[in-house]
């Protein structure tokens, strides 16, 4: 290996904004172009995530390394495992399977390894770590840098709610949304749909300052959507950058929710 790059941190959801910062610098060694760089930042983060939500408890660490050779990089994550609540690699491998041949844009979890993970990495492997846990890696080759990869079979379900004369509701967002600030960032609009105020209502999400999130948002975005449209509602995407449409696009959200991207 030409580089190597070793770092343990606190298997914590605040651990993300830090250890994806040392990844964009890792990836910015790279002769990657930047809409891959941006991919591998995501693919990353839901591996590190998964580490922390479903690989980790208590006070245990997640280690993570990234590795460049002639050919790529490699990056691996370890967790330690959950007490109480420990997957084995081959349980692993049979949900993202499963999630693989029931891709549907409606659902609620298992998009990070089983389309982003899938699509945006050139191998992945799942096996025991050393720690007592999980050990993910993924690969990604400098010659397919440009290729675009072959999108996920999704069951798509069309948006028929016409909206022309729907009262709008503009929600902004801005920055990085992750787990350890998505509740935050979510929470008025979360309140807005529980107290029924989505009646007869475009639901438009500004993106404008949105520059990266994870697909807990994504979510979100699948649940506020069924709710707008159970009360005669509807939503729209607004002001969505190159990137972020980038990730819409790959798990089908832009195939049934209306987006207009920046100009």
């Amino acid at each position: 290996m030409k580089n190597q790059f070793f770092y343990s941190v606190p298997a914590i959801a605040q651990s993300s904004p830090v250890i994806r910062k040392i990844a964009e610098n890792f990836l910015a060694k790279t002769p990657f172009s930047e809409k891959t760089r941006n991919r591998l930042k995501l693919a990353f983060s839901e591996v590190f995530m998964n580490a922390v939500m479903h690989g980790s408890s208590g006070d245990s660490t997640v280690d993570i390394r990234f590795f460049i050779n002639d050919d790529g990089i490699i990056i691996q994550v370890d967790d330690a495992g959950k007490e109480g609540f420990k997957i084995t690699p081959e349980k692993l491998k049979e949900k993202v399977k499963f999630n693989e041949e029931n891709a549907n844009v409606t659902q609620v979890s298992g998009r990070g390894i089983s389309q982003i993970i899938k699509n945006w990495t050139d191998d992945y492997s799942i096996e025991n770590s050393e720690k007592g846990g999980i050990k993910f890696t993924f690969k990604k080759f400098f010659k397919n840098d440009l290729n675009e990869t072959a999108k996920v079979n999704l069951t798509i379900e069309k948006n028929k709610t016409n909206t022309k004369d729907l009262e709008r509701k503009v929600f902004a967002f801005n920055g990085e949304i992750d787990e350890s600030n998505i509740n935050q960032k979510t929470i008025e609009i979360d309140k807005f749909i529980k107290r029924k105020k989505a009646v007869n209502k475009l639901l438009v999400l500004d993106f404008n300052g949105l520059s990266f999130f994870i697909s807990t948002f994504i979510a979100k975005i699948v649940e506020w959507n069924k709710s707008v449209l159970e009360t005669k509602g509807g939503m729209e995407i607004i002001n969505v950058s190159d990137d972020v449409f980038d990730i819409l696009d790959l798990v089908g959200i832009a195939k049934f929710i209306s987006i207009v991207r920046k100009k």
